[in-house]
């Protein structure tokens, strides 16, 4: 990781920006679970600087760059693959606090329908729910057997593969009173919709009726796509939450996890 000082001078080359001819600041801003991220104010122009932690998602800020051309998502202008360093156009949006999923779904069928395989396979998505459910240690029993049923029960159903978010925390769902950002696209790549539908009901903290009416609609904007499937989406909002539970708790954030256990028994 870079201290301040290197962080500044590394973010204000990839701008192309003369740090010692104008005045530039950078904070550290509170948000960011995986990453550090930076405020950088240059003159009255203002950036987002994200330090990750883990690795370097260039392929996705790739995408994320064709993504922003349509306002779905902020432009990542500038990385440095090897310092793990990207530069975000700044967008003052807020964590969106609603429940409108009529306003989230357009952009999501966007995201998904930007980078479609004309041929694909379950190797070929970024997530392998089963490898990662093979990480976690699990203190209930019960829970653990219930999770495999789950993971099983996913062979049932027809295979809706596209490019996916991956990580659509409400964090990542911004508003600036108009306008709508889907934010940090870190995970993005090949998977099953269902899995991004079921995060975006867990984060708008839909009730089933709701998010059952969303899995409708969005099944109405793809005519090729296969018919709505209920259960389908139970089951991965099922292993959407109790994956997000547990990944909050191996980091301490006991508030997130109780929160999100409490959704879990909101549905039949």
């Amino acid at each position: 990781m870079l201290n301040c000082d290197q962080l500044l001078g590394l973010a204000t080359t990839l701008l192309k920006i003369d740090s010692t001819n104008v005045a530039c600041s950078l904070s550290r801003l509170a948000k960011g679970l995986n990453n550090n991220n930076y405020l950088l104010v240059v003159g009255k122009a203002r950036y987002l600087v994200k330090e990750y932690r883990a690795h370097m998602p260039v392929d996705a800020l790739f995408q994320q760059q064709r993504l922003s051309l349509k306002n779905i998502t902020t432009n990542p202008i500038a990385w440095h693959t090897k310092a793990q360093v990207a530069v975000f156009d700044y967008w003052p949006g807020q964590v969106y606090r609603g429940q409108e999923w009529t306003r989230f779904l357009p952009l999501l069928r966007d995201v998904h329908q930007s980078f479609r395989p004309k041929k694909h396979s379950k190797q070929d998505w970024s997530i392998d729910l089963t490898q990662e459910f093979q990480r976690i240690v699990f203190n209930d029993e019960s829970e653990s057997k219930a999770v495999v049923q789950a993971l099983l029960r996913l062979n049932d159903f027809p295979d809706y593969t596209a490019y996916c978010h991956n990580d659509l925390v409400i964090e990542n769902l911004l508003c600036d009173g108009e306008s709508l950002r889907i934010i940090d696209f870190e995970f993005a790549g090949f998977n099953d919709v269902y899995f991004d539908l079921a995060a975006l009901a867990v984060s708008l903290q839909l009730a089933e009726s709701e998010a059952m009416r969303m899995l409708r609609a969005y099944h109405e904007f793809d005519t090729s796509s296969p018919q709505a499937n209920e259960e389908k989406l139970k089951v991965y909002r099922y292993l959407y939450i109790v994956l997000c539970k547990h990944w909050y708790l191996t980091r301490g954030y006991t508030r997130e996890a109780t929160q999100l256990d409490m959704q879990l028994h909101l549905w039949s």
